[in-house]
Order: C-alpha cells, then structure tokens, then sequence
C-alpha cells in the first residue's frame, strides 16, 4: 500500500504517510475479541450491508445459504500425542467434521464413497445472489449440523430489512423446522429436498415447483455456487484458533466470524 496512491487515498492516507504494519490489523482484531467477543464482528458486517444498502448496492430477493469450513491452526497428530501425556488439547473447541462425500473408482475399478474429514469450524453464511454480499453469519465448530444455523441466519436477513423472498440451498438445510419457518415468515423455498420419494410427495403437495421463485432460486444457487465454493477455499488460507466461550452449550461455540468477515467483498 504504501507504493500505490491510489490505494491510500482510498484508505484516506496522506502521500507521506505509512500504512499500519500487517501485525497491527492482529492486534486489532485481537482486541476487538477481548473487549466484545465475536459479537463486535457480527455488529461490523450489519454495518457494512447497510452501508452498501445506503451506497446503492442492488440487494435481490433470493438469498443462498452455504456452509464453509475453516481448518483449526492445530497439527492433530502432535496434539493426540500431547493428549495422551495428559496435556490439554491446543484448540479445545475445534472438531472434526466432513468436508464432502465423493465416489471414487479403486485400482480395480470398483466405485466406492470416499468421505473427506478435517478439524476446525464451520461459517455459515447467507449471500446474496443478486450483489455475492454475504449478508448474514453464524459460526461453529467442524461437526455441527448445517441446518440447525438456517433459521438464525433468515432472522438476521429480516433484521436489516433486506427484500428477501425465496432461500435457495443445499440438501442440508432442507428439514421440516426450516421449511416451516420459512412458512411462518411468508417466504418462499428453493432448498433442495433430501429424498428423490420425498421430493416428489412434498411438491406435489405443496405446490413447490409452481412458487414464485422456486426454479429462479435454484438457477441461482448453482450459479452462485463457485463464489462460496471459493470464499470456502480461502477460509482455508486464514487458520484459526479458539471461539467465543460465552456460550452455555456447544452448538454456541462461534470461531472464525474474523475470517468470515473480511470474505463479503468476495461472497
């Protein structure tokens, strides 16, 4: 920054003045947590969305929810081994969880699922597909359940007033609670159903595929999907450790909202 005058004045530094060094943003942040837990992140991104509200920014009506994993700054073979000399582990509030599922063919090409592990936490965004803006975040550790973490982000969506109609997402967050919620709350669904027989019984049934914005809503969450499927890989670059130990329980733990944070100029 401090060889390029278009990028200080945009940070409103002087010609002749110098950029913070990098290790102060760690401070800060650091700071932040101590002072406000990861609650101050959370106000921060409000205020960036309403700040891109107010600038003009065109907020569309379908929102898509995902999950990104964040790798806990932990080597998991040293900290088993610590473990088992009766030393606390480095990151007691990180844990395992799936990263994905895929079908590959052995050496003797047999087709099996292959299933992907890691250690660290989950962000759970909402994202505008009209702007990629991620509007809305709650975090937790690695094994969580992606759609316990849906209905709190529709209530932040609602909270700052975005025009939000329909959620498009993935099969994780299609249980009969989300479904419902979005009900009560007059929203449309363009959540993809768990179960082909399932699918079939609850469109019929409710008429899914002829609401408005159901087959826009899904359009949408493909099109979408390589911007978090790349805010996904570039959690992975920023590792974190520890949560928020204000909460009583463990779907309460929030981690990384930082690194999701600094990610909603890229969706």
């Amino acid at each position: 920054m401090n060889d390029n005058l278009s990028e200080k004045y945009f940070v409103g530094l002087a010609v002749d003045q110098k950029a913070p060094d990098h290790s102060s943003l760690t401070v800060f942040r650091e700071r932040l947590q101590q002072i406000g837990k990861l609650t101050v992140f959370e106000a921060m991104l409000s205020e960036i969305v309403q700040a891109a509200v107010e600038s003009g920014i065109q907020f569309g009506s379908i929102p898509i929810v995902d999950s990104v994993h964040s790798i806990a700054n932990v080597n998991t073979a040293k900290d088993q081994v610590r473990q088992k000399h009766g030393e606390d582990p480095h990151d007691p509030d990180a844990r395992w969880g799936v990263k994905h599922k895929r079908k590959v063919k052995t050496e003797h090409g047999k087709e099996e699922e292959q299933t992907e592990y890691f250690f660290g936490y989950k962000a759970h965004v909402s994202m505008n597909a009209e702007n990629g803006l991620i509007t809305s975040l709650e975090t937790s550790s690695g094994e969580a359940y992606d759609g316990y973490y849906f209905c709190p982000l529709v209530d932040q969506d609602l909270a700052q007033q975005l025009p939000v109609e329909t959620y498009a997402g993935d099969k994780g967050y299609d249980d009969g609670d989300n479904q419902y919620y979005l009900e009560l709350n007059g929203l449309h669904s363009a959540l993809s159903l768990r179960y082909a027989c399932q699918s079939l019984r609850l469109i019929l049934r409710t008429g899914f595929h002829s609401r408005p914005g159901w087959g826009i809503g899904r359009g949408d969450r493909f099109r979408m999907g390589s911007g978090v499927a790349q805010a996904g890989y570039e959690s992975n670059q920023h590792r974190v450790v520890g949560t928020d130990r204000a909460g009583d329980h463990p779907e309460h733990l929030r981690a990384g909202s930082a690194d999701g944070l600094h990610r909603v100029d890229h969706g």
